[in-house]
């Protein structure tokens, strides 16, 4: 069997697929916070807050998140929590017209960046799968 059995009484195990899963989805992410990162020549170190967000934020746990490189490297006490900020985002919305005349100012400074079409993209992909912290993505180098 390709599974590891953690614990019987639990019936907790992990396989293969699900650790060939995570690497993929954490791929993902790293691909997205390194590309923008780079693009943009942000060093992580800059960043007053990292905000997580939405219900899959809820089940994370930031240390983890950090060494598996899932998330940038930084200091703990700068990642927080916000839970539903979508929600929260489309309540102030609807109740204030003065917000909701701010946040259409600053929707048109939003610039989108292709992940996909970076020329890049596959090396950091591959970069992501790796279960160990980002370092220095911003400057272009990965690793």
């Amino acid at each position: 069997s390709d599974e590891y059995e953690f614990s019987k009484s639990n019936k907790l195990t992990i396989s293969r697929a699900d650790i060939s899963a995570l690497a993929q989805a954490k791929a993902a992410n790293y691909c997205g916070q390194a590309i923008v990162l780079r693009e943009y020549g942000l060093p992580i170190e800059k960043f007053e807050k990292l905000y997580l967000a939405g219900g899959f934020a809820n089940y994370v746990n930031e240390s983890n998140a950090i060494d598996i490189g899932f998330i940038a490297n930084m200091p703990l006490d700068r990642v927080e929590k916000i839970g539903n900020a979508a929600l929260e985002g489309a309540t102030i919305m609807l109740l204030s017209t003065l917000k909701r005349e701010e946040i259409e100012k600053l929707t048109a400074t939003i610039e989108h960046i292709e992940l996909e079409t970076a020329p890049d993209f596959f090396d950091f992909f591959v970069e992501g799968c790796m279960f160990k912290p980002m370092e220095n993505v911003w400057q272009g180098g990965q690793g």
